[in-house]
């Protein structure tokens, strides 16, 4: 085991490892422990090999399959043969039909509909 792996003083766990994931994903990188919103995740900095951009992922518990520290030049090592990368960005793709306009006659008039059907059936707004 790995020095650093040993250390789980005040400041947590910390370890260059590999991080095998359930679904067949690997990573590689420095892992750490990180509390967000009161839940536990395991951190893992991937750092930046070739191409590819340093990332940080937070994992799960239930994510995890095995966590193996290694020392530093094996998790690059690692890193570079995996190739990993970030979630790429995405948006929302430009839309082929026209946007919906608001027309405050009509529309009011269908919300009073749906709200008289809805209170008549005995459903009731918050």
């Amino acid at each position: 085991m790995s020095e650093q792996a040993k250390d789980q003083s005040a400041g947590g766990f910390r370890s260059w490892a590999i991080v095998e994931l359930f679904g067949h994903t690997t990573l590689a990188g420095e892992v750490s422990e990180a509390a967000i919103g009161g839940c536990n995740f395991v951190r893992v900095d991937v750092p930046e090999v070739g191409e590819n951009a340093a990332y940080t992922r937070f994992l799960g518990q239930g994510a995890i399959y095995s966590i193996t520290p290694v020392d530093r030049e094996i998790a690059i090592q690692t890193a570079q043969r995996l190739k990993a990368r970030p979630v790429q960005a995405f948006g929302i793709l430009p839309s082929s039909q026209p946007a919906l306009e608001f027309d405050p006659g009509v529309d009011d008039e269908r919300i009073a509909l749906v709200m008289n059907h809805l209170t008549h059936h005995g459903v009731r707004s918050h």
